[in-house]
């Protein structure tokens, strides 16, 4: 079994199951913004558990970022923890590209049309990265900064589809017969496990000691005002 960890939103957290095939076994989605820690505690003690056969981890792989910092704190420390204990592997999966994912498993998608994942970074600010259905990538992940005229060379010869809770913010800027917009789409375990199966069969796996995740910006706190 490969168990899988997703935090990077603040609006919700998943933890998954796949054996090594790929086959789903075990997921469940946690919809409590900002209650990553209680929620992931939840579970793992569900997951652990289980029979015995679905208890067999040989991989933990989570959800590396870009996203919420204090989600992806949680959810890396919480992976690096299982996979010290269980001596195994751990294995980073990419945020965006674990949600472009999903729309690589629609028929209707398999042809040309670019899937631009996004999450939401602050302001006019998003997380995002641009692959095409087969999962190549157009442009890396970065932070960018929405305005009328972005991706407007990519959008005058293609179709977009722009998936995640970033997207809300691009459907209100962005004016352009070939987007397509999938606001309320977050990412999961289940597509993060997908991802984690083909890494793991790759022995691509980071340092559990070193591994950070992917936050792309520095993370700025509240202050505190007395009232």
């Amino acid at each position: 079994m490969i168990l899988s960890i997703e935090t990077a939103t603040r609006q919700q957290c998943s933890v998954a199951l796949h054996d090594t095939s790929g086959t789903l076994k075990f997921e469940r989605i946690f919809l409590q913004p900002d209650q990553h820690l209680e929620a992931l505690s939840q579970g793992l003690e569900e997951i652990f558990s289980l029979p015995s056969d679905l208890r067999k981890i040989q991989a933990v792989a989570v959800s590396a970022g870009p996203g919420s910092y204090t989600g992806l704190r949680i959810g890396v420390s919480m992976a690096k923890a299982l996979a010290y204990s269980l001596q195994c592997p751990l294995i980073a999966v990419n945020t965006l590209f674990a949600l472009a994912q999903e729309e690589f498993f629609l028929e209707s998608h398999k042809n040309k049309k670019l899937i631009c994942p996004m999450i939401d970074a602050r302001r006019n600010e998003v997380y995002t990265m641009i692959v095409d259905s087969q999962g190549n990538e157009i442009l890396p992940m970065q932070t960018h900064i929405l305005t009328k005229d972005s991706f407007s060379s990519l959008l005058d010869s293609n179709t977009m589809i722009f998936i995640g809770n970033g997207a809300e913010k691009a459907q209100r800027i962005l004016y352009a017969p070939t987007a397509i917009f999938k606001p309320f789409v977050y990412p999961l375990a289940r597509q993060v496990g997908r991802r984690a199966v083909q890494l793991f069969h790759e022995k691509k796996f980071v340092d559990v000691a070193y591994f950070e995740p992917y936050y792309l910006k520095d993370f700025i706190g509240k202050k505190l005002q007395n009232t």
